[in-house]
């Protein structure tokens, strides 16, 4: 009890540390980041709703998709360049992934 009285400025900075700390990695989670497409041959936004939609239903996507890139229907045609929201954790672990396939060569 002695040690909290002597260093009660210190806990309070480390409490104040952890809030910030936690109130930063919730922002993060709901922070949208976009990652750009070029459509190659056999694409389709259906395709891509598999492995980018995560826990939204595959029609609810394809229509955002629709919205964020200004397109007239849901067709998309080779060498078209796509906008696609990712959550950070996708795009970081795409990258990892990336690079490393890259590096490999």
């Amino acid at each position: 009890m002695n040690f909290i009285k002597k260093n009660n400025y210190i806990l309070f900075v480390m409490v104040l540390f952890i809030i910030f700390t936690v109130a930063s990695i919730k922002k993060l989670e709901h922070e949208v980041t976009y990652e750009y497409l070029t459509v190659a041959e056999g694409d389709t936004l259906w395709g891509y709703s598999e492995e980018y939609a995560e826990n939204i239903p595959s029609d609810k996507w394809i229509n955002e998709i629709v919205k964020i890139n200004n397109l007239s229907s849901t067709t998309i045609k080779i060498g078209e360049e796509i906008r696609i929201p990712v959550t950070p954790q996708k795009l970081k672990f795409h990258d990892i992934a990336t690079n490393t396939l890259e590096d490999g060569k």
